[in-house]
C-alpha cells in the first residue's frame, strides 16, 4: 500500500511491519475535508487524523486490515483520483498564468 501511494507522489508514513499508513493531506487540506473528498470522489474510506488528537491534523489513516483485493482496489482508486486532481490543478495554474500574462 505504501509503495503504491508513494509512486503517485503522495507523502506517506508508517506501513512498515504495521497495518496502518498515515497519508499526508496535500496542500494543507484539513483531515476532515480530505476525508470527505476521498470518500465522495474516490469512494475510499479512511480515518481523519484529527480524531487521534491535534497532531493527527493534516493526515488520513488508512489500514491494511481487510481483504488484500480490497486494499489493492483502494490504492488504485486513490492513485487515479490523486492523478486527476493534480492534472486539474496544473490546468488551473496554467490557465491562471496565461490569464495573468495576457
Amino acid at each position: 500500500m505504501k509503495e503504491g501511494l508513494e509512486t503517485s507522489g503522495l507523502e506517506v508514513y508508517g506501513g512498515v511491519n504495521a497495518p496502518y499508513i498515515w497519508l499526508k493531506t496535500p496542500n494543507d487540506i484539513s483531515s476532515w475535508r480530505f476525508f470527505e473528498q476521498m470518500l465522495y470522489e474516490a469512494n475510499v474510506v479512511g480515518t481523519p487524523g484529527v480524531g487521534f488528537g491535534p497532531s493527527g491534523e493534516g493526515y488520513i489513516r488508512l489500514t491494511a486490515f481487510g481483504k488484500h483485493e480490497d486494499c489493492v482496489e483502494a490504492i488504485k482508486r486513490i492513485r487515479n483520483w490523486h492523478e486527476i486532481k493534480v492534472k486539474n490543478i496544473n490546468i488551473l495554474l496554467f490557465n491562471s498564468s496565461s490569464t495573468i500574462l495576457y
